[in-house]
């Protein structure tokens, strides 16, 4: 589907939200609000999602064909201002902020439904938040979706550790060895294993760990959305967010929680992806009872990140999906 961009009907509006206890921030950026709406919910624990527009953008130009809504959740980025840091953060009350917000954006641009995107522990829960409202929803589309998170613990783990053994690595080995087994439920214990599975390729294959905060702060100093106090406020809550939620993800099992589906689900997963195992997501997939449809899209060059690695087929295969149901709707 390919609209020819109206500058008379651009958007770009940075705005405070009211969800559930928390006020909370979006924003909405697209060429012609007569798009279809496409909510995009960001990789976690604890990160925001604003200050990645410009490079998304950049990567994708999926403006062109989208009304795309760039979300900070509960906690996380702008949401942190006033006094949202003492509100209490959980994945029922990040799927019920879905909800609302998604309910909210139909009512905003006249729209029966939208697409949600979700990254990561964002797809997990956007994945919730559609079970929910499937009437609200063309279409679910996940990237590297959490299912079982003591499975994605368990083989993060083992990767890292057999990396830094192949790579005479020692002072990862020393650490990695220090933190114990999973689970790794602090923000210390957590953020240990993260960073060498960031600098072992599991993250993104051409990246490290320094490469990628380094990005993280380029683009919050210059999104324009966030203030200095914005910026110190976003960093030190990313840990506090994991020390909230992490307790409660070791639960996570999408396989008993979510086994069916009642809206159109793509799930893209890049190959090389060890921040959560392709095998566990696509057994998943496999046994998911979708009666609108699933689709399984691997990205065969991509670790975590394929809207980043693959950007360019990843923009196709989201711009395929929006042409197929704005037919299924032109033909109902």
């Amino acid at each position: 589907m390919r609209r020819l961009p109206d500058n008379r009907a651009s958007i770009d509006t940075l705005q405070k939200i009211q969800l559930g206890d928390t006020a909370q921030w979006i924003r909405i950026r697209g060429q012609n609000v007569a798009n279809p709406v496409l909510l995009l919910i960001p990789q976690g624990p604890g990160f925001p999602l604003i200050q990645e527009a410009d490079d998304f953008q950049r990567s994708t130009h999926l403006e062109d064909n989208f009304t795309i809504v760039y979300w900070d959740p509960r906690g996380c980025g702008l949401s942190t201002r006033g006094l949202q840091t003492h509100r209490p953060i959980t994945l029922h009350h990040m799927v019920d902020d879905v909800v609302e917000l998604v309910t909210a954006l139909c009512a905003r641009f006249d729209t029966p439904s939208i697409f949600i995107g979700g990254f990561s522990l964002g797809g997990t829960i956007a994945a919730m938040a559609a079970d929910l409202i499937p009437t609200l929803v063309t279409a679910l589309v996940v990237v590297g979706m959490d299912v079982q998170f003591d499975e994605t613990e368990r083989v993060a783990y083992e990767y890292v550790l057999s990396e830094a053994a192949r790579r005479h690595h020692r002072r990862a080995a020393r650490q990695l060895r220090s933190i114990g087994m999973p689970p790794h439920l602090t923000g210390k214990t957590f953020g240990t294993r993260v960073r060498w599975l960031a600098n072992f390729g599991g993250v993104m294959r051409n990246s490290t760990y320094g490469a990628l905060v380094g990005t993280l702060l380029r683009q919050l100093l210059r999104s324009g959305a966030y203030s200095w106090a914005d910026l110190v406020r976003t960093i030190r809550a990313m840990s506090r967010v994991q020390t909230a939620l992490l307790p409660e993800m070791a639960g996570l099992d999408l396989v008993t929680m979510l086994p069916r589906l009642d809206v159109p689900i793509y799930l893209l997963h890049g190959s090389h992806d060890f921040a959560s195992p392709i095998r566990t997501a696509q057994s998943y997939f496999d046994h998911l009872v979708a009666p609108r449809g699933k689709e399984w899209v691997p990205f065969e060059d991509s670790a975590h990140m394929p809207q980043y690695e693959e950007s360019d087929r990843f923009a196709r295969t989201l711009l395929r999906i929006a042409s197929h149901h704005h037919s299924q709707r032109a033909n109902a």
